[in-house]
């Protein structure tokens, strides 16, 4: 599980999904435990093309986006989260949040210590993939409120 990241700034409790916010996209209130935060996905222009699960998770701790740090992967639920809210309604379009390809979670897959977990945003389901497979990558943070 991630370590909690503390908000830098006061969370609304009232944000709908897609709005810009946190130098990001909202995705959805969520629980750790009994702690509520709010989960914001990385713009698509920070996406991570080609690379592997490793890369992913390096490239993404260092990401700092206006400022703000503090991005990582998405554990599988908040991956599934980016899909069921801001999935792509069409193929290559510029202006959808989501390119259809596979996005690396930060979700070891438990089958193969060498692999992770995938997510689909072409049919939203999750694949375990060798860890030297290149996907997508897209950051996320979580503003606890």
């Amino acid at each position: 599980m991630n370590a909690p990241q503390e908000a830098a700034l006061a969370v609304p409790t009232d944000l709908k999904p897609g709005t810009p916010f946190g130098s990001g996209i909202v995705v959805s209130y969520r629980f750790e435990g009994t702690r509520p935060y709010l989960l914001i996905a990385a713009p698509r222009s920070s996406d991570l093309e080609e690379v592997t699960h490793q890369d992913a998770i390096e490239t993404v701790k260092a990401l700092t986006i206006n400022d703000v740090a503090g991005w990582t992967l998405p554990n599988r639920g908040e991956a599934l989260d980016l899909y069921e809210i801001l999935r792509p309604a069409v193929e290559d379009n510029a202006n959808e949040p989501f390119v259809r390809d596979y996005y690396w979670t930060a979700a070891p897959y438990a089958g193969d210590p060498a692999s992770a977990w995938c997510q689909s945003f072409t049919t939203g389901r999750q694949y375990g993939s060798h860890a030297s497979t290149h996907c997508r990558a897209r950051a996320v943070r979580r503003l606890f409120i």
